[in-house]
């Protein structure tokens, strides 16, 4: 069964670390990027477990992950052929990688790519994605993301505290975002906030 636990590879981090106040409210602290953020959680634990200290670095040659099935170097040759299927040629090529083009290259790159994931389960029903993730023991952050056709809409289908959750993933001039949240260009992009919905309902379900 292709369901994967939460392990996603973030190129953002604005705000990750919660406290809870007197009343159990959640506020976060912010950062200016995940530089910050690990300097920050490196000396203060402000709500993690431990102190992150011990950095698993990458083997030396080993392209960073841009998001999930996509690493560096396989976007920058992604972006190339993009630019030379335009018709673009010679230093009219490298000006659209090194400029203002740049971004709706990517997009065009990566707008799709969620077709390709594992975690991708197409026009499965409600109850068949709860089967499939009960089929994995309901571990904490299973998740997948279905699409609806009835809406032209995604789901995401996560299990917390041993019980399925679904989230629409909802489109807005060309642009998405699970039920009204931040709004991201692809599909792949939502993807990330998985991991914030599954801290924030874990924290909540903790200080209930």
């Amino acid at each position: 069964m292709l369901l994967f636990n939460v392990n996603v590879s973030l190129t953002k981090i604005m705000q990750f670390n919660t406290t809870n106040d007197i009343n159990s409210n959640i506020s976060s602290h912010k950062f200016v990027g995940p530089v910050e953020l690990v300097q920050h959680h490196s000396t203060q634990l402000d709500g993690f477990l431990t102190l992150a200290q011990l950095p698993l670095n990458r083997p030396v040659g080993m392209s960073p992950i841009v998001l999930q099935g996509l690493n560096a170097n396989d976007l920058e040759h992604n972006l190339r052929l993009k630019a030379i299927e335009m018709g673009l040629k010679g230093q009219s090529v490298e000006e659209a990688l090194n400029g203002p083009m740049r971004n709706h290259l990517r997009f065009l790159v990566i707008k799709d790519l969620h077709l390709l994931q594992p975690w991708y389960h197409h026009t499965i029903r409600r109850y068949e994605a709860e089967s499939r993730l009960a089929s994995e023991g309901n571990q904490d952050g299973a998740f997948l993301v279905r699409y609806r056709k009835e809406d032209r809409t995604y789901v995401l289908s996560l299990t917390s505290q041993n019980e399925p959750k679904h989230y629409r993933i909802e489109e807005y001039l060309s642009r998405w975002s699970i039920e009204g949240g931040q709004y991201f260009e692809t599909i792949m992009e939502v993807s990330v906030l998985l991991i914030y919905i599954y801290i924030m309902l874990y924290i909540y379900l903790s200080v209930c």
